[in-house]
């Protein structure tokens, strides 16, 4: 079984009824227009899986609407086939290409021809939702690892300062009753609190850099 839902615009009766027959054959659920206009209508309230797109309409030139749709939010995603008997020459279907559609096909076509093309679309179409939401979930992981890095390093100087200053005051107020080998661990251990220091102030940068926009600069 398919479960394909296919919009297919053309304004042709014939080629509608055609597509609508080898679509439906293999089982999917075919919306057909006639204009560029009905097309776009039809595409906004059905969000089929594929559209089939002829690249000559009354109203609307095939390829510039393609373009118009991968700058729409609600339509850029779906997939579409140019399907063409007049533009046929190599430029035509390279400048197709270039408009966002995923495939150009000549009219006439056969069942199997259409067919493959509209599942291959399908499949394309499908993998680039699930790398777009797994996109959109790493997007959202790294910045819960930025909040978390933030929140971390920043609760981590409080007792970092406690220790140093401590440190500092005994050495202080204890350097005459330290010998060489006590002068020597509390250097050590004044030694790791700036390290410390210093490694929580990177983490702190870091945290921040996905928060900061990047200034744009000629290299």
């Amino acid at each position: 079984m398919s479960n394909l839902r296919v919009l297919a615009v053309d304004d042709s009766k014939t080629n509608r009824v055609i597509l609508k027959n080898f679509l439906e054959a293999d089982h999917a659920e075919v919306f057909l227009a006639e204009t560029g206009t009905e097309g776009t209508a039809l595409a906004r309230e059905h969000r089929p899986d594929v559209i089939v797109l002829d690249v000559v309409l009354p109203d609307a030139d095939g390829v510039e609407l393609c373009r118009e749709w991968r700058t729409d939010p609600e339509l850029m995603d779906i997939p579409v086939l140019l399907i063409s008997g007049e533009r046929i020459a190599d430029e035509d279907r390279a400048e197709g290409l270039r408009s966002g559609a995923l495939g150009y096909l000549l009219k006439p076509f056969t069942d199997i021809g259409l067919l493959s093309q509209v599942h291959l679309l399908h499949q394309l179409g499908q993998t680039h939702k699930q790398l777009k939401n797994r996109n959109a979930e790493l997007e959202a992981s790294n910045r819960e690892l930025e909040q978390f890095a933030y929140v971390v390093s920043h609760d981590l100087k409080s007792p970092l300062r406690t220790i140093t200053g401590y440190c500092k005051l005994l050495a202080k107020h204890c350097a005459e009753q330290f010998d060489a080998k006590a002068g020597d661990l509390m250097h050590i251990v004044l030694g790791g609190t700036d390290r410390m220091q210093q490694l929580i102030d990177d983490l702190l940068t870091y945290s921040r850099v996905g928060r900061m926009g990047q200034a744009v600069e000629a290299v």
